[in-house]
């Protein structure tokens, strides 16, 4: 969806400025130089970053999913925080300006508009390959066209699992929730995970988890499946059930790929949940 009611073009993501791309399509408001109109999510997902961006004022950051992300600048107001979930077409801020001075972003100003790029695999691409006349072109991942089948998704929450891979990635704390900051426990991690990728809400901590979805034998077990482990409570989340593979975060390792067998001593798999069909 595209994110404005406004399709007025004022510059464009291949502009050289200085010797240096623009790398964003600048959208004037529908009355120039007044701030305050809506802007939207171009597709579901969530947001990870809300608020004064170096250069561009107050801003947003979406994650789509499916390595899609979006970014939104030089807005006046802000409706949403970091971390919340939003649907296609949500309100997420109002349009400011763009003018500077002691580099404070003015809210009202003759260049009002909004700063906006949609990135693909981490990489600024022209929202315009995406969007035509204020539409959707049809069948463009990033216009949310159609929802990800269900083994897409499973492919992604393993993906996006797999991006904190590593010691000192993600420390584990107990309680937390915030992988992307660098902190999670382990139904923290899962938490985050689910909530960003399938927009699901298993729940925050494993008692909640282990009540979501539906209960399948481990030989059933698809990548992106939960298995919990009982004496203390851990969920992790199938990485590759060929190799009796999981995914999670644990201990002072950080997130790490194990087999199933991980459990110390008196601990024991209790339960395998789909929570995606």
């Amino acid at each position: 969806m595209w994110p404005t009611k406004s399709t007025r073009i004022t510059d464009y993501f291949d502009t050289n400025r200085g010797g240096k791309l623009h790398g964003a399509v600048d959208v004037g408001a529908i009355q120039a130089g007044v701030a305050g109109d809506p802007i939207f999510a171009m597709a579901d997902g969530m947001v990870t970053k809300a608020g004064t961006v170096t250069r561009g004022g107050l801003g947003i950051y979406i994650d789509h999913g499916q390595s899609i992300k979006s970014r939104y600048l030089h807005m006046s107001e802000l409706s949403v925080q970091t971390g919340q979930m939003v649907k296609k077409g949500q309100v997420i801020g109002k349009m400011g300006g763009s003018d500077f001075k002691d580099g404070v972003l003015i809210p009202n100003g003759y260049a009002v508009h909004l700063d906006f790029v949609v990135y693909i695999n981490d990489q600024a691409t022209d929202p315009l390959k995406f969007f035509k006349d204020g539409q959707a072109i049809a069948g463009t991942p990033a216009a949310g066209s159609g929802k990800p089948n269900t083994s897409d998704k499973r492919k992604a929450i393993v993906d996006e699992a797999s991006k904190y891979l590593g010691q000192g990635k993600v420390r584990y704390v107990s309680g937390a929730r915030e992988p992307q900051n660098g902190k999670a426990d382990c139904s923290g991690f899962t938490d985050y995970i689910y909530k960003k990728i399938a927009g699901i809400n298993i729940g925050s901590w494993t008692g909640e988890q282990i009540k979501s979805g539906k209960t399948i034998n481990i030989s059933q077990a698809q990548v992106g499946d939960l298995i919990f482990i009982e004496n203390p409570g851990h969920v992790a989340i199938v990485y590759d059930p060929a190799k009796r593979q999981m995914i999670h975060i644990g201990d002072d390792k950080g997130v790490q790929i194990t087999d199933y067998d991980y459990a110390a001593r008196g601990q024991r798999m209790v339960a395998v949940k789909n929570v995606l069909d």
